[in-house]
C-alpha cells in the first residue's frame, strides 16, 4: 500500500504518522531495535508550516538525503507523498502555522554496531508553535569543540546530545544559546542555527560546511532577501568579534540579531 492510500477517509484525530499509519497522541511504540533509538543512527529535519503548508520543503529533502547517503540508508518511501502528509495532519489538528519534523531511522533485528540486513522507519510529526521570538541574543562559547573531520557534523543527525548539553552549559550562564568553536577553534554554528555576520565593509560571510557546519536551508533565501552574495568561508574569532553585525539564523527561528558574545557586544 502506498504511503497516501486511503489516508485521507480516516476520521480519528490523528496525531502523528510513523511507518504507513496514523496514531493519537500517547499511543504507538518505537520499536526496541530500531537503531535510531538505541544508536543514533538517523537523520531529521524541522521545517516551518505556514498556512497548513510546509516551508521549503525540497531544500529539507535535499538536505536530508545527503544524511540518508553517508548512513548507507534507503530512501523512504514517504518522501515522495510528504507534502500530502503534512496536510493532512494539519487538517486533522487543525494547525495552520506550526513546525513539522520527520525524523527517518535505521532498524535491524540484528545485534551490534554493524549489521547485514536493515529496514528504514519514517516518522511525521506537526506541532503548534507561536510566531518566533525577536529579542536579540546573548551567546557564550561552548566548552565542546565541533568535529568538523566528522561526516555527522555536516548532517541532521539524531545524535544531538552535544548540542543539548551545551545549550543547557550556555543556559547556566544566562546565555540565550551557545556558539561551537570547531577543533581549529574557527567559528561553526550555534546550537541549532547557522551564524551569518555583516563585516564592517558590508560583505555578509557564514562558515564553511567543511568547518563543521551543517548547511542552512534559510540561507540561500536570506541572500535573496538581503541582495547580497553571503560568501562561505573559514571565520575565526578575530573576524568574528570585528564584525559590524552577528545574526542566527535558521528555518524555525527565521533571522535572530546577536546583542552579545561572552563580553563582546554588537550593534543592534
Amino acid at each position: 500500500m502506498s504511503a497516501t492510500q486511503s489516508f485521507r477517509n480516516r476520521t480519528a484525530p490523528d496525531c502523528y504518522y510513523h511507518n504507513g499509519d496514523f496514531y493519537n497522541e500517547g499511543a504507538g511504540a518505537i520499536a526496541p531495535y530500531d537503531r535510531g533509538f538505541t544508536l543514533g543512527e538517523g537523520v531529521f529535519e524541522t521545517f516551518r508550516i505556514r498556512n497548513g503548508k510546509p516551508v521549503s520543503l525540497p531544500a529539507h529533502l535535499v538536505r536530508a538525503r545527503i544524511g540518508l547517503k553517508i548512513f548507507e540508508m534507503t530512501e523512504p518511501r514517504e518522501f515522495s507523498a510528504l507534502p500530502a502528509l503534512v496536510n493532512y495532519l494539519c487538517e486533522r489538528k487543525k494547525i495552520s502555522d506550526g513546525v513539522g519534523r520527520f525524523t527517518v531511522t535505521r532498524s535491524s533485528f540484528e545485534r551490534g554496531l554493524y549489521v547485514s540486513e536493515a529496514e528504514t522507519h519514517f516518522t511525521l510529526t506537526i506541532f503548534n508553535a507561536p510566531p518566533p521570538e525577536k529579542k536579540p541574543l546573548f551567546l557564550t562559547i561552548a566548552s565542546t569543540r565541533r568535529n568538523e573531520t566528522s561526516p555527522l557534523s555536516r548532517i541532521k543527525s539524531t545524535g544531538y546530545a552535544d548540542n543539548i548539553l551545551s545549550l543547557r552549559e550556555a543556559m547556566r550562564r544566562g546565555a540565550d544559546d551557545c556558539l561551537f568553536l570547531n577543533t581549529q577553534n574557527r567559528v561553526a554554528c550555534a546550537s541549532a542555527s547557522n551564524l551569518l555576520l555583516k563585516t564592517r565593509q558590508g560583505d555578509f560571510l557564514t562558515p564553511h560546511p567543511s568547518e563543521g557546519v551543517s548547511p542552512g536551508t534559510k540561507l540561500s533565501r536570506m541572500a535573496h532577501r538581503l541582495g547580497k552574495k553571503i560568501t562561505f568561508t573559514q571565520i575565526d574569532l578575530d573576524t568574528l568579534y570585528q564584525a559590524d553585525r552577528v545574526y542566527l539564523i535558521n528555518s524555525i527561528r527565521g533571522l535572530r540579531r546577536v546583542r552579545q558574545i561572552e563580553d563582546r557586544r554588537f550593534q543592534i
